[in-house]
């Protein structure tokens, strides 16, 4: 949408200068760990700092220095803090999303800069190292790089990409994958090598991060058969960018929850013995599925009221934005992913697919909350987090891509009025709101 004839900045230089401007406030005005579990992030990139690559059933010892800084289940011991793992499900999670922060940890100890200093230079290089791949991510896609904009400078999104979180990685190779396939697919002629290439990397990398995003290697299927140059190519393809790195997500997982069991379930005692499990669901599917209704329809407006607001506008610290501008935030995303064609378009099947793997990954973390927080004599889901939903959302706003809206009235009035000017600063303003309401800590 804002790179047609008329526009002389690229979308991706856009995002560039406003992921860089805001992500950089947003860490400074948020506290050190302000953001959802920052400080189980935190300490699991500690961990690695170790070289405990491979999750390991002891606790993590944190030097006294980090006391004020970190939480968590304290023994103190020889002066130092002991973090129970165990209560974290974070302990389990492949290693690539804390490596960059190990790193730091280590340069950092090494100059012995002090905790908050340290803090601050991981929210720093977990952001410049999302600005850099989704910068790519948006160049790379031929359709929906105005979307991509907006979902990428969500205030949820770059709240949590200007942290400790190793969410931050995710989202941003989640976006990257997604512009891989949707080029592949698209390409006018023979696909170019080096889409190829980079597509096997980033899946590969997604597969080591959590394994449900894992699934989005699905895409691959969206690529038409005859774009490839031979049977050989599409089989080293199919195998290099969606069956290995689902393969390798699938060992990990099922490999670290059966030498950790208690990884499983919530620290709760009572979820302990009293959640769901997989057993239970494959021999009561329509259990699962009369769940999953009341999670989404019957459970007081959970979606509406929750999960809608959180995949929006949730900047942690107890601060939310105002319910009724994360709705006009949606309305615009929905707009904008209209017209946010640029000459390519999806065909029905190729956006089925998409859609398809949405929903994968919707059940995946469905089961995933369920076994982990949800009470047998529950009704609903519990443990939903509407930020869970925001790799796969340009899946979703698929649906609303539609090139033949082009010539509409509704088009010569984007034109006419420059709504590309708008929607930017619409975006400043929307974000200039979100640290508004995080220095005066409001929630509504």
């Amino acid at each position: 949408m804002l790179n047609n004839k008329n526009n002389l900045i690229k979308t991706e230089t856009i995002f560039l200068f406003l992921s860089l401007t805001f992500g950089l406030i947003f860490a400074i005005v948020t506290p050190q760990f302000g953001v959802f579990d920052g400080s189980a992030h935190f300490v699991k990139s500690y961990d690695v700092s170790n070289g405990h690559i491979i999750p390991q059933n002891v606790d993590v010892v944190v030097p006294d220095e980090y006391e004020t800084h970190v939480y968590g289940d304290f023994i103190d011991t020889n002066g130092d803090y002991v973090v129970n793992m165990s209560h974290q499900s974070i302990f389990s999670y492949p290693p690539l999303p804390y490596l960059a922060n190990a790193f730091v940890i280590k340069i950092g100890e090494f100059f012995n800069f002090p905790p908050i200093t340290l803090i601050f230079i991981c929210k720093i290089v977990n952001l410049l190292i999302y600005i850099l791949i989704v910068y790519f991510a948006i160049k790379i896609i031929p359709i929906l790089k105005t979307t991509l904009l907006l979902i990428a400078l969500m205030p949820t999104t770059l709240f949590i990409a200007s942290s400790v979180s190793g969410d931050s990685l995710i989202f941003a190779l989640s976006f990257l994958v997604i512009a891989l396939f949707i080029k592949l697919a698209l390409i006018k002629d023979k696909m170019q090598l080096k889409y190829v290439y980079m597509a096997i990397i980033s899946s590969l990398a997604l597969s080591m991060t959590k394994p449900s995003y894992s699934l989005l290697s699905l895409l691959f299927f969206i690529v038409p058969y005859n774009k490839f140059q031979s049977i050989k190519h599409w089989i080293i393809t199919l195998l290099g960018s969606s069956l290995i790195p689902l393969f390798i997500s699938m060992i990990w997982n099922t490999l670290f929850k059966y030498l950790y069991p208690y990884l499983e379930y919530s620290f709760n005692s009572y979820l302990q013995t009293h959640t769901y499990n997989i057993t239970y669901l494959a021999s009561n599917p329509i259990k699962f599925l009369d769940l999953l209704i009341n999670t989404i329809i019957y459970n007081d407006g959970y979606i509406i009221n929750i999960i809608l607001p959180q995949f929006v506008s949730d900047i942690g610290s107890g601060t939310q934005i105002p319910i009724f501008l994360t709705y006009i935030y949606l309305i615009v995303l929905v707009f904008v992913s209209l017209y946010d064609v640029c000459g390519f378009k999806l065909n029905l099947k190729q956006k089925l697919i998409s859609i398809s793997v949405f929903l994968i990954i919707f059940l995946s973390i469905s089961v995933a909350e369920l076994i982990t927080w949800t009470p047998i004599d529950s009704n609903v889901i519990w443990g939903l987090q509407g930020r869970y939903f925001i790799p796969t959302a340009p899946l979703l706003l698929l649906i609303f891509n539609n090139s033949s809206l082009k010539s509409s009235k509704l088009e010569k009035i984007r034109e006419k009025f420059n709504l590309n000017v708008i929607l930017v600063l619409y975006i400043v303003i929307f974000l200039s709101l979100s640290i508004f309401f995080i220095l005066t800590n409001q929630r509504f």
